[in-house]
């Protein structure tokens, strides 16, 4: 029997349907930040949870921290941070890298240049963050910390913040928000 359940199970696994045991753990359930789904946390990440806003060069920012501590030095250490930004500079991701790396200081033209296929939206990487265009005027990032981080960890994390479709309807431009407009609706300034 066991032989049966590893033949069916190895190509789940090749295929990643199914996580080896060396997987990121994750939990699994849903909280909202934003319009936006988190929906796998990793487990070990801090029990101080806090929203910060603030608002960046005209982005919009709203993020859910996760951190732990105090530790045996008397400091706190930032295991998670999730953020959404909104702005009219965020129109596509090439815009969001350089609004990022400008806030965050990273001029070096080789930061977070991987290519990050996420569901809702393409986007970048490094070693510890990761950032996607949902769609043009909102985008997303996620960062571990530096010291815990792998790439697995990340991934399964960042795959795990999800837009719902009724999060995307948010259109940048006035005009394509008027376009979908019915008929007998007035036109109200869509900010």
């Amino acid at each position: 029997m066991h032989r049966l359940l590893f033949l069916l199970a190895t190509p789940l696994l090749v295929l990643g349907v199914v996580a080896p045991a060396s997987a990121v753990t994750v939990a699994v359930g849903t909280s909202t930040l934003d319009g936006v789904l988190l929906t796998a946390v990793p487990t070990d990440v801090g029990p101080l949870v806090s929203d910060v806003r603030a608002t960046l060069e005209d982005v919009a920012t709203t993020a859910r921290v996760w951190e732990s501590g105090p530790g045996t030095d008397g400091r706190y250490r930032v295991d998670l941070t999730v953020t959404v930004l909104r702005g009219l500079q965020l129109t596509d991701p090439e815009a969001v890298h350089r609004f990022l790396a400008d806030y965050l200081g990273r001029h070096d033209a080789a930061w977070a240049r991987v290519p990050y296929a996420h569901l809702d939206g393409p986007g970048y990487r490094d070693g510890y963050r990761a950032f996607w265009l949902v769609h043009p005027g909102m985008a997303v990032m996620v960062r571990l910390d530096p010291e815990t981080a792998t790439i697995e960890r990340l991934v399964a994390t960042a795959d795990g913040v999800r837009v719902p479709l009724a999060g995307r309807a948010h259109p940048v431009d006035p005009a394509t928000k008027a376009a979908a407009r019915s008929p007998q609706r007035t036109a109200v300034p869509w900010w």
